[in-house]
C-alpha cells in the first residue's frame, strides 16, 4: 500500500512537471521578441484614465499586512488616479516560492526580484523589458541617483542587454562598523576608543589575559565588596577572548576590518592602476592574514571562529561576556538607548551580576539593591569601534553585507497589453522625488496625525501605555524620554509602533522612501529628517570613505549569472584556505601557491569574464549620462 501510494505520488508529481513545461514559454522566444514587443513609441499615458495595479505587499507577520483603507495607499490613488489591489505575502514563502507561483500564472503587474533570478524570469517570458532612454526621460531624477550611487545597477538588471526592470537602491552607503565592550576597555585601562590596527592588538590582548569581565565587576561594586569576596571573583572569572568572527557568511564577517586596514578586501572587485583585481590574491590580504594568525595564535581570536555565525555565534558571545569585540555590527539605530539590543545586552548583565553577588555571600534583597544603586553601569555597555588605521595609513570595512542589496522592481508580462502602465510608474516615482512634501507625506505621514516633532528637553512619552510597545525614534524603539538636544521626530498613538505605521504604508523614518512606491530619498531632504546627534553619529563613527565597496556593488550576487556559480565556488574555496591560514594549519610561506590554485580553479577565465562585464558597465553608464544630458537640459 505504501509502495503505490509513493508511485501514485511520484506519477502526479512527474504529470504537473510535464504540465508547467508545456505552458512555459519558450527560451528564445522569451528574449528573440523582447525588442519588439511594445512599439514605446506610440505609448500615451493619459492621466484622466484610472489604471490599475496588481501588487505583492511582503510580510514578516501578520501583523504587517497592508490595511484596506492604508493611508499611503488611498492617497497614491487619489493623486495618481490609480486602483492598486494587493496580494499580502510571507517573506520567506516569497522567496521560496516565486519562481513557481510565475511558472503557474500568478504574475502581478510589479514585484521585486533579485538580478540572479532575473535572467529565468526574462527567459521564459515572465516579465518585459522597458528601454533605457523611457527610464531616463520618464524618471530623470531617479535615473541620475541610480547613476551616482550605484551605476553598476544598470547592468545587474539587464539580460542579453534588455533592461528588464528597475534598480532599486536601499540605502546610502554608509558602513558597518564593529562594537567594543565599554565597561571592559574601561577595566582593562584603555581610556580611548583604539583606533589603529596596533591598538586593537593592545585591547584584544589585555581582554584575553587580563579577566576583564570580573574587573568590570568589582570596578561597580568593589566598595562592598571585603578582599576575600573581590580574589572570589578574580579566581573563578571564566575565560575571556578577544573576539571570535564568522568565516561562513563572508558578507559580513571574516574578519573585514582587519583586511581594510591593509587597504583591501577579500571578497570584492577592485581597480588598481587601470586594471581589475580580485582584492582575495593581493598581498595585502597576505598581510592581514598574517596579523590575524598571530592574534589566533596568541589566543586573541576564539577558536570557535571556524564554525561561529556572525549573527548567531558571534553575537551570543559577547551578550554572554565572552568576547569583548565584534566587527561589523554598530550602526546608528543599534546603539540607541532603549533599543533591544542595548536592553537585552543590560538585562543579561543584570541577571549575571546578581547570579555572582548571591555566589560570593551577598542576599538577594542585597544584590538587587546594589544593582539598583548601580544601575547606571547598564546603559551604554557596549560603545561603536572605529574602523582601524593599518600600517599604510588605511581603514576601511566591507560595504555591502547584508544591510545592502539591489531588488530589482519588474514588470510582469501582462503589463505589455497597457505599457501606459509603466510610464505612469515611471511618473510617481519621479514625482515623489521632485516633491520633498509628498516624500514626506508617503514616508512619515500627515504631520500633527502620524507624527510631530518633540522638542528638546520635552519628557513625553506618546500617550504609550505602560505595557506596550508603542512610539517610536529614529530607532524605532519606545520613546520615554527625549535623549537627543534638539527637536526629534516621534509617532503619534495609534501609529507608533513599525507594525502599525506598514499597516498604513509608512515608513519609521525618513531614509527608506515609500513603502509601496520604491523610491530613494535624497542625501539632502534626509538629512533634514534625521537628529543632528545621528549626523554627528555618523560622521564620527561611520564617514562613507570608510566604506570599500566592490566594483560590482557584490562579487557574487550581482556578477553575471553565467558565472556567479563559480565565483561562489572560489570564493568557497578561499574562505576554507583563509581558515587554514588564520588557524596556522597551513603556512603563509604558501601564499604564491594558494594564489596559482586559485587562478587555475577558474579565477583566470572569471576575471577575464569580469572585465568585459565592466566594460559593458561603463558603456551604460556613458549612456545614461548623455540621455541626462539629453532629458535634463531641455
Amino acid at each position: 500500500m505504501k509502495t503505490h501510494r509513493v508511485q501514485t505520488i511520484a506519477l502526479f508529481l512527474g504529470l504537473l512537471l510535464v504540465w508547467v513545461v508545456v505552458q512555459l514559454p519558450s527560451w528564445d522566444k522569451g528574449i528573440s521578441e523582447a525588442e519588439n514587443i511594445i512599439d514605446w513609441s506610440k505609448v500615451v499615458d493619459n492621466p484622466d484614465e484610472l489604471l490599475t495595479y496588481d501588487l505583492v505587499w511582503i510580510i514578516g507577520s501578520a501583523e504587517q499586512k497592508l490595511d484596506k483603507n492604508a493611508f499611503v495607499k488611498e492617497y497614491f490613488e487619489d493623486r495618481f488616479n490609480i486602483s492598486l489591489r494587493h496580494k499580502d505575502v510571507h517573506y520567506y514563502k516569497y522567496q521560496n516560492a516565486l519562481s513557481l507561483a510565475l511558472a503557474g500564472g500568478d504574475i502581478p503587474d510589479l514585484f521585486t526580484q533579485t538580478s540572479l533570478q532575473l535572467g529565468k524570469s526574462a527567459k521564459h517570458g515572465f516579465i518585459i523589458p522597458i528601454p533605457l532612454e523611457l527610464v531616463v526621460k520618464t524618471a530623470p531624477t531617479y535615473a541620475a541617483m541610480v547613476q551616482e550611487y550605484a551605476s553598476y545597477a544598470w547592468n545587474a538588471a539587464q539580460v542579453d542587454g534588455f533592461l528588464y526592470g528597475l534598480p532599486l537602491l536601499i540605502q546610502y552607503p554608509f558602513p558597518r562598523v564593529g562594537v567594543w565592550r565599554r565597561d571592559w576597555l574601561d577595566a582593562v585601562g584603555i581610556s580611548k576608543i583604539p583606533e589603529t590596527i596596533d591598538d586593537y592588538a593592545i585591547a584584544l590582548k589585555r581582554f584575553t589575559q587580563q579577566k576583564p569581565d570580573a574587573k568590570s565587576f568589582i570596578a561597580a561594586f568593589g566598595n562592598d565588596l571585603d578582599a576575600s569576596q573581590k580574589q572570589m571573583v578574580l579566581d573563578n572569572a571564566h575565560p575571556t577572548w578577544g573576539m571570535s568572527g564568522d568565516i561562513t557568511v563572508w558578507q559580513v564577517g571574516m574578519f573585514t576590518d582587519v583586511f581594510g586596514a591593509y587597504g583591501v578586501q577579500p571578497f570584492n572587485w577592485m581597480m588598481q592602476d587601470g586594471e581589475l583585481k580580485w582584492g582575495g590574491i593581493q598581498d595585502g590580504c597576505r598581510q592581514a592574514l598574517e596579523r590575524l594568525n598571530e592574534w589566533y595564535k596568541k589566543g586573541y581570536i576564539h577558536p570557535d571562529f571556524i564554525t561561529d555565525v556572525w549573527y548567531i555565534e558571534v553575537l551570543q558571545k559577547m551578550y554572554a561576556s565572552i568576547t569583548g569585540y565584534m566587527a561589523f555590527w554598530s550602526n546608528y539605530n543599534l546603539n540607541r538607548v532603549g533599543g533591544d539590543v542595548p536592553n537585552t545586552t543590560a538585562l543579561l548583565q543584570r541577571n549575571r551580576d546578581q547570579e555572582l553577588l548571591i555566589n560570593i555571600g551577598k542576599t538577594k534583597a542585597e544584590a538587587r539593591t546594589l544593582i539598583e544603586r548601580e544601575s547606571s553601569r547598564y546603559i551604554n555597555m557596549w560603545i561603536p569601534a572605529k574602523v582601524p588605521i593599518g600600517p599604510g595609513g588605511h581603514r576601511g570595512i566591507r560595504g555591502g553585507g547584508e544591510d545592502e542589496s539591489i531588488e530589482i522592481l519588474t514588470f510582469g508580462r501582462q503589463m505589455a497589453t497597457q505599457p501606459e502602465k509603466i510610464i505612469r510608474w515611471l511618473r510617481m516615482m519621479e514625482t515623489i522625488l521632485s516633491d520633498e512634501k509628498l516624500m514626506v507625506l508617503c514616508g512619515l505621514g500627515v504631520e500633527g496625525i502620524h507624527w510631530r516633532w518633540q522638542q528638546p528637553g520635552e519628557i513625553n512619552n506618546n500617550n504609550v501605555d505602560k505595557n506596550e510597545n508603542d512610539g517610536f525614534n529614529e530607532g524605532n524603539t519606545p520613546l520615554t524620554y527625549i535623549s537627543d538636544p534638539e527637536s526629534v521626530i516621534v509617532a503619534i498613538k495609534p501609529y507608533g509602533t513599525p507594525y502599525k505605521r506598514r499597516q498604513q504604508g509608512l515608513t519609521s523614518f525618513l531614509e527608506l522612501g515609500s513603502s509601496i512606491v520604491h523610491v530613494p530619498v535624497p542625501m539632502d531632504i534626509r538629512n533634514k529628517y534625521i537628529s543632528k546627534t545621528r549626523k554627528e553619529w555618523e560622521r564620527v563613527y561611520a564617514p562613507i570613505e570608510w566604506n570599500d565597496r566592490c566594483v560590482f556593488g557584490d562579487a557574487q550576487d550581482l556578477a553575471p549569472a553565467s558565472i556567479s556559480s563559480k565565483i561562489q565556488g572560489l570564493i568557497g574555496f578561499q574562505q576554507m584556505m583563509y581558515a587554514e591560514f588564520i588557524r596556522g594549519d597551513r603556512d603563509l610561506n604558501q601564499w604564491d601557491s594558494f594564489v596559482d590554485s586559485f587562478l587555475d580553479r577558474g579565477g583566470r577565465v572569471v576575471q577575464e569574464k569580469m572585465w568585459t562585464y565592466y566594460q559593458e558597465i561603463k558603456k551604460t553608464e556613458k549612456e545614461i549620462d548623455a540621455l541626462l544630458y539629453v532629458y535634463c537640459n531641455k
